[in-house]
């Protein structure tokens, strides 16, 4: 941090938070964190319906977020 800057503990914890769900999995041999922008999801980020999903498939399946996952 710059000298005068304020510390913002939030976005640190959202951060270390964030970094905990993309390791602990590979060091735990569990599922990936599947990572999609909720822009795709029509901004919801909970209680899809099925073109929320169609969008997320869609998205998956042009990133070839899939091949990362077998």
């Amino acid at each position: 941090m710059n000298d005068g800057d304020k510390q913002d503990n939030r976005i640190r914890q959202r951060a270390f938070r964030d970094f905990l769900k993309d390791v602990l999995p590979l060091e735990n041999s569990v599922n990936k964190t599947f990572r999609i922008p909720y822009i795709i999801t029509n901004k919801k980020i909970k209680d899809f319906n099925k073109e929320d999903l169609k969008n997320v498939l869609i998205y998956a399946n042009s990133n070839k977020l899939y091949d990362n996952f077998k």
